[in-house]
């Protein structure tokens, strides 16, 4: 009963910590992704003001 309970836990603090992990991730990649389009619009803003 013990070691049952146990391994329950321990199962669901992986799937806790996976999940958390995986929506970090999605978040990191998306603002990444944000930032290189403003860099890009930044980038295309001082190309026209040069010509």
């Amino acid at each position: 009963m013990c070691e049952n309970f146990r391994a329950v836990i321990i199962q669901r603090a992986r799937n806790y910590f996976f999940n958390h992990k995986n929506i970090a991730s999605i978040t990191l990649i998306s603002i990444f992704q944000n930032l290189q389009k403003t860099l890009s619009q930044i980038a295309l803003k001082t190309d026209l003001k040069k010509f």
